[in-house]
């Protein structure tokens, strides 16, 4: 059985605080696992309301089988036109490790609110017009989590060395190795309750899990 490994320092605590709100298009877009030349990325685009305007935080995990682990993390504003958002970000950087369970380090920030992304729905799915680092356009997210935006939700994946499991995704500072509450069910497109650790039928499908979130969290 492989050991989980979650993903550690995740500066979500750097961005905007999300609320959580009903709107039926606010929550988080995922994507599955996207093969790269040198290895695979994922992404996750989180969509809520503060205030009188809607925020995003968008990450973008990249393992390259050279150079290790790089996560993008992009913040800003996003406006509803036309049935889609634009994402239009104001703070960007880059955190880097060689190993995944290391901490990951600034790599560098930049200035990007020169940057658009069109986040469609169609009847396709959901579309990004563009990764965060621009490896692939029209990236699908096929996975859309209503009224999750500040919730603890983690992905698990098969890491490279083949022996243990990743867990990556938003808000999981301090969570540790505590269980998930609850499992994603594709099939149902429901929560349901956490009972161990399940395997998708298709490798590149990561399960989807999700945290009781506290106070201190």
């Amino acid at each position: 059985m492989r050991n989980f490994i979650l993903a550690i320092g995740l500066v979500q605590f750097l961005f905007l605080p999300f609320g959580i709100y009903s709107e039926t298009k606010s929550g988080l877009y995922l994507s599955d696992e996207m093969k790269t030349e040198n290895g695979f990325l994922f992404l996750g685009v989180a969509i809520g309301k503060e205030k009188d305007k809607y925020v995003f935080l968008a990450q973008e995990l990249r393992y390259h089988n050279q150079i290790g682990w790089e996560e993008f993390l992009y913040s800003g504003i996003a406006s509803d036109e036309l049935g889609g958002w634009t994402l239009v970000p104001d703070s960007c950087q880059i955190r880097a490790s060689k190993e995944f369970e290391k901490k990951k380090g600034l790599l560098r920030r930049f200035d990007c609110e020169h940057l658009r992304f069109a986040l469609q729905t169609d009847a396709s799915g959901h579309l990004l017009n563009s990764s965060l680092a621009g490896t692939f356009k029209d990236l699908p997210l096929p996975v859309f989590l209503a009224d999750v935006s500040s919730e603890p939700i983690g992905i698990s994946f098969p890491l490279p060395n083949g022996k243990e499991e990743g867990i990556w995704g938003f808000h999981l500072n301090g969570f540790g190795n505590q269980s998930p509450l609850q499992v994603w069910d594709r099939e149902s497109g429901l929560w349901k309750p956490w009972k161990g650790r399940i395997q998708e039928s298709e490798a590149s499908k990561p399960s989807i899990y999700r945290w009781k979130r506290t106070f201190s969290n």
